[in-house]
């Protein structure tokens, strides 16, 4: 009887623990300098400096963060480790908050709706998006695979 509460009060804590976590600004900040530094051609760890991090909140709840780089370009992390931690990012400009194209205002809102949902919901992080975040937290490791060369966009609008 003794071994079945030990199993069962493990199985429960093994189970609480495996719920996603709401991601520090410290972990997104180290995130978004690991991506830029993988994909931005040239750029030196010690130079890279984050200008801004804008917060994207619902009920007072972040959700992501856009981070403007002061060389140039912006990442989109996830503050939820039940989502992808890259969920975008630009290396041509600023993130503009009041200059937004339709496109991206959409995009963004279903993040934050996508999110939103994985916390009410309580998802739990499948292994690839687990192995993604331990991946880009890892200090050795390099965290995504860049691209060779640049791409350009496929449709242009006016």
């Amino acid at each position: 009887m003794k071994k079945i509460v030990i199993l069962i009060i493990t199985l429960l804590i093994l189970h609480h623990l495996s719920f996603a976590e709401k991601v520090n600004i410290e972990t997104v900040k180290k995130i978004a300098v690991k991506v830029f530094i993988e994909n931005y051609p040239g750029s030196d760890k010690d130079q890279i400096v984050i200008e801004k991090a804008i917060p994207f909140t619902t009920e007072n709840d972040t959700l992501f963060y856009v981070l403007n780089f002061k060389q140039n370009g912006f990442v989109i992390i996830s503050a939820d480790n039940a989502a992808p931690p890259v969920l975008g990012y630009c290396y041509n400009n600023k993130f503009k908050q009041a200059d937004l194209p339709p496109g991206l205002e959409y995009l963004l809102y279903r993040y934050t709706r996508e999110i939103y949902s994985l916390r009410e919901e309580k998802v739990e992080p499948t292994k690839e998006i687990q192995n993604k975040w331990e991946r880009l937290l890892d200090d050795k490791a390099s965290g995504l695979k860049s691209a060779k060369g640049s791409v350009s966009p496929l449709i242009l609008s006016t």
